[in-house]
């Protein structure tokens, strides 16, 4: 009788079950994880990247839960592609906060643009609730007049 070198199907089963027992925590961890951390960040720091806070959160908490490989999947993506990312777009604007609201929160600040604090030659606009990623207009270049700045 020739000697076979594998698994049975009950051995094979225990060792599949047992890699997604092993799994599952994992996964859950990661997006337990992911999900805490992107609620902590600022709305505005995604958006300035081209995406959206909300986005990653629904991804990693339905995934995690409902389909292990793929809620993994976003997890690792957030975590070591996204998170790098807005954290750098946070470190550059460290003071960015908005202005004080009041406890009936209504702004005390009116819409507008506001000076960053840490370089004011940039600006950020106020839209009354949040800062946007909007960057104000340059002015167009001074005339010239057969190829001499001015008139």
């Amino acid at each position: 009788m020739p000697y076979s070198v594998g698994l049975s199907g009950g051995s094979a089963f225990l060792i599949f079950w047992l890699f997604w027992v092993a799994l599952l925590p994992v996964t859950w961890g990661l997006g337990i994880w992911a999900i805490i951390d992107a609620s902590r960040r600022p709305e505005w720091a995604f958006e300035s990247i081209k995406t959206s806070r909300t986005m990653w959160i629904v991804l990693c908490a339905v995934f995690s839960i409902s389909f292990v490989p793929v809620g993994l999947t976003c997890s690792l993506i957030y975590l070591f592609s996204v998170r790098p990312k807005v954290a750098k777009v946070m470190a550059a604007s460290p003071d960015r906060v908005a202005p004080s609201v009041d406890p009936a929160g209504t702004p005390s600040a009116p819409v507008g643009w506001y000076p960053d604090p840490r370089n004011p030659a940039i600006e950020w606009f106020w839209d009354g609730q949040k800062y946007t990623v909007q960057r104000p207009i340059p002015p167009p270049p001074p005339p010239t007049l057969g190829g001499k700045p001015g008139l």
